[in-house]
């Protein structure tokens, strides 16, 4: 875990010097490529981003890409939690495409689909009001499903979607 952590970190940080000493470090025990999609915590917020994930939300698409190269999943999803007042949650599932369609980090999803990122992955949000009583036939929650393409087209993010279309 500390090893994928330090590599997200270094990866959101855009770090490629970082990243590639990570890379051709040791890795942990386990399947060759697992320690690559390993989700951490990034910050309170991202309570389960990959590497990968990581550099895509900031927009570093050569950080991207050697980690691309060194075969990380590019279609882990990562999660995103966020909450407002204690009420309300939404939770976001996303593929590292997703999370740069929405940003317009076109270059980085022109990485992604280079690498075969698939642009249908299935990602999800769940938002949840908590001040709703229990036992209201409307709870307040909302499950919403998507793809990258529509993350883009929601994000407003015109070209990155003709991109990924």
């Amino acid at each position: 875990y500390d090893w994928a952590a330090r590599l997200a970190r270094a990866s959101a940080a855009g770090d490629l010097e970082q990243v590639s000493r990570l890379l051709g470090d040791p890795r942990p025990p386990g399947p060759a490529k697992a320690p690559l999609d390993i989700p951490v915590e990034l910050e309170l917020i991202w309570p389960g981003i990959t590497a990968a994930g990581a550099a895509a939300l900031n927009g570093h698409a050569g950080v991207l890409r050697a980690l691309l190269g060194a075969r990380a999943d590019p279609d882990r999803l990562c999660q995103k939690a966020t909450q407002w007042d204690g009420a309300f949650t939404l939770t976001e599932n996303d593929s590292a495409m997703a999370i740069a369609a929405r940003a317009g980090h076109r270059l980085c999803v022109l990485a992604l689909l280079e690498a075969g990122a698939d642009p249908n992955v299935e990602c999800s949000s769940d938002y949840f009001e908590g001040a709703v009583e229990w036992g209201d036939e409307d709870d307040g929650s909302e499950h919403m499903v998507y793809s990258a393409l529509n993350a883009a087209q929601m994000a407003g993010e015109v070209e990155t979607a003709e991109l990924i279309q």
